[in-house]
């Protein structure tokens, strides 16, 4: 009986061991196995089921795992590329969204400082007037446009697009100059811009001229006496008999 209880003892060794090999096998692969306490004759039914469902799976590819391991490291390759793509465009996007903020509040700045010297202008050459610029969308203005209304005395405030032609041009022109207020030049051509105005109004974009002559110069194509008669310099073209052109120059005092 000692013989046998020690033979015993040496195949539960042999059998331990076994076990703890092949707990180890399967932790390799990220499985914890328990060793089910049945009755043997449960332990060899639950192998034979066992050993039918292994069947069931067929062919066993044996370099899958080699496969496996060579597929999880490109996928790891690609998501630490996906990652650091992802934190890439995070970033500009938050460059872009400081950009547009920065361009934003630039824009309402100007344009606010724009508005000011418009309305000023606008009451040298229309007295008792209005103008306003209305922006089409004030929450997005990049994706509209602007729209200027003006009221001249003893009329209804009207959109540009309805004033007659020398009131289109007093509204144009506060507008031109206004921005030259915010981002002035050394120098100014103007094309005609008096044409459609009458004597009066041409007395007052005389005086916007003066105060702007001070500090650029005004290059003026116009026919307007007015405006040619309170010019520093008058440059004339004159046919001469035979066909030709000369050209003429005043200097006024």
């Amino acid at each position: 009986m000692e013989k046998r209880i020690e033979e015993i003892k040496k195949k539960v060794s042999v059998l331990d061991a076994s076990i703890k090999e092949k707990r180890a096998k399967f932790l390799e692969y990220g499985l914890e196995v328990e060793v089910p306490s049945l009755p043997l004759d449960k332990i060899k039914e639950r192998i034979s089921e066992l050993g039918k469902k292994l069947e069931s799976y067929g062919y066993v590819n044996l370099k899958a795992l080699e496969i496996y391991k060579s597929v999880e490291e490109e996928y790891l390759e690609l998501e630490e590329k996906v990652r650091k793509i992802n934190e890439e465009k995070d970033k500009i996007l938050k460059l872009i969204e400081e950009v547009e903020s920065e361009k934003r509040d630039a824009f309402f700045r100007t344009f606010r400082e724009v508005e000011g010297k418009v309305q000023k202008l606008f009451s040298i050459l229309a007295p008792e007037g209005e103008i306003k610029l209305e922006l089409e969308n004030s929450e997005d203005p990049f994706s509209g446009g602007l729209e200027i209304k003006a009221r001249f005395p003893g009329k209804k405030l009207l959109s540009m697009l309805n004033l007659s032609g020398g009131e289109r041009v007093i509204v144009a022109l506060s507008f031109l100059f206004a921005i030259q207020e915010v981002q002035p030049t050394p120098f100014y051509i103007l094309d005609e811009i008096d044409a459609a105005l009458d004597k009066l109004n041409s007395e007052r974009l005389v005086e916007i001229l003066k105060a702007y002559s001070k500090k650029s110069q005004l290059i003026i194509i116009t026919h307007n006496d007015t405006v040619i008669s309170n010019s520093d310099y008058i440059y004339g073209v004159s046919m001469q008999k035979n066909g030709e052109s000369k050209v003429l120059s005043i200097k006024l005092p």
